[in-house]
């Protein structure tokens, strides 16, 4: 699990390694592959919003360690109000208080 701190000292360390990448090479793949992180990691740190939802799991009860059809049932709620609206992001493995998982 990662706190936010912890979340923060990750984003500089991918942008340094992403910098060095540029100095060592021109390999796009490698580069776009930084930016996805570093933007899922700026997601994570905004927090939800009306376009952003964090889920810590899909169906998984880390509580009680077995399939929850609840959680199911929520997350697909999720995806479905994102779908009839204008859209957003859900980012699974990550719960409200920014922690990844």
């Amino acid at each position: 699990m990662k706190t936010e701190k912890e979340i923060i000292e990750l984003r500089e360390k991918l942008l340094k390694a992403k910098e060095t990448l540029k100095k060592m090479s021109d390999n796009l793949y490698s580069d776009d592959m930084l930016n996805g992180a570093l933007m899922t990691l700026d997601l994570i740190l905004e927090g939800e919003s009306h376009y952003l939802e964090l889920k810590q799991t899909f169906r998984w009860d880390i509580r009680q360690k077995t399939t929850n059809k609840t959680l199911e049932k929520m997350t697909m709620k999720t995806i479905a109000g994102f779908l009839n609206s204008d859209g957003g992001r859900l980012v699974i493995g990550v719960s409200d208080d920014k922690s990844i998982y």
